[in-house]
C-alpha cells in the first residue's frame, strides 16, 4: 500500500511556480510571433512580424525599451504581415530586416 501525504507548503510553491510560467509564457509567444528583438543601449527595436492565421491584427500600446515607449500595430494582409508604429515617444529606431 502507498501511502500519499499532502504537504501544502510544498503544493502552494510548485503551483506558485506553474502559474507565473503559465502567465510569462503569452509574453514570449507575442514576442516570437512578432520578432520583437530590442537592444535598449542602442535604442533599437528589431520587427520581423508573421502573424499565424488565427490572429489576423494585434496592437502594442506603450512597449518599453530603454526609456523609450512604443505603439506598434500589426496586421494580416493576405499572406503577409504588414505593421506600423502607431506612437513613439522618446529616441527609438524601429525597423525590420
Amino acid at each position: 500500500m502507498v501511502k500519499i501525504i499532502r504537504n501544502d507548503a510544498l503544493y502552494e510553491t510548485l503551483r506558485e511556480r506553474i502559474l507565473a510560467n503559465a502567465a510569462g509564457s503569452i509574453f514570449l509567444l507575442i514576442r516570437t510571433i512578432l520578432g520583437l528583438k530590442a537592444d535598449a543601449s542602442k535604442q533599437q527595436l528589431k520587427v520581423q512580424p508573421n502573424l499565424p492565421d488565427f490572429l489576423p491584427d494585434l496592437e502594442l500600446t506603450n512597449l518599453s525599451v530603454g526609456d523609450a515607449t512604443v505603439g506598434l500595430r500589426f496586421w494580416r494582409d493576405g499572406e503577409q504581415t504588414q505593421w506600423k508604429v502607431t506612437h513613439i515617444d522618446g529616441e527609438l529606431q524601429v525597423y525590420t530586416t
